[in-house]
């Protein structure tokens, strides 16, 4: 469920003291248990027991946290009813698990993907697009005959051959993929579009203004 402040939005998830495949489902890249009635959670400083009616919580650049309920509660409130966790099997859950993946295991964070060029995570995920698309449209013989089962980039990809990565005989999880790289782009313009936002305030505050106040200038002129 997504939660949101007066500064910030974040997704997070309740410990309910049972709900640890749901917990799993929002993690997308570890399994928790549960200990004397905790939570066992594999964080960046190290494993932490989770108490029940507390949140784990996940920042904008993927980071997983924790947080007790009061100071949580009083920060936060829910923007969203109906969450991906409700629906396990669902294509959105799919794609936010293969994005949490991304940025935890491979270091694809959002600062990492400031680096790349305006739409190339689109780009290579049109590649995944096109051939889950092709794969759907030939017989087992015509795919021989294509880079499909050969695991050959295809023309366009924008990066090195080794990170081609794909998986013949499940469409499923071409379009996953496909579908995370589209999230990241998403996430690269709308960080892309706020520095804008802020870079155009900045001007506009200084818009007419002098960077140099005369009458200090010339106090200075004065003193020397």
């Amino acid at each position: 469920m997504k939660y949101v402040s007066k500064r910030t939005e974040i997704d997070a998830i309740r410990f309910d003291g049972e709900n640890v495949e749901d917990i799993a489902h929002f993690l997308g890249s570890q399994v928790p248990t549960i200990e004397d009635g905790y939570l066992m959670l594999q964080l960046q400083g190290g494993e932490i027991g989770v108490a029940k009616g507390h949140y784990i919580v996940r920042d904008c650049a993927g980071t997983i946290g924790y947080c007790r309920a009061d100071p949580f509660q009083e920060c936060y409130e829910p923007v969203e009813e109906q969450t991906a966790e409700a629906v396990p099997n669902s294509g959105a859950l799919k794609i936010m698990q293969e994005r949490t993946r991304q940025m935890e295991r491979e270091g694809f964070t959002a600062d990492h993907d400031k680096g790349h060029a305006p739409g190339v995570m689109a780009q290579a995920a049109g590649c995944y697009i096109g051939d889950a698309l092709l794969e759907a449209q030939l017989t087992a013989e015509q795919r021989e005959k294509t880079h499909i089962t050969r695991g050959l980039a295809p023309m366009g990809w924008p990066w090195a051959d080794e990170w081609w990565k794909p998986t013949p005989g499940d469409p499923i999880r071409q379009l996953v993929k496909a579908g995370a790289l589209i999230a990241a782009e998403i996430d690269r313009l709308l960080e892309e579009k706020k520095m804008g936002e802020l870079v155009q305030e900045a001007t506009d505050t200084l818009d007419g203004q002098p960077l140099v106040n005369n009458k200090d200038l010339k106090e200075c002129g004065d003193e020397a």
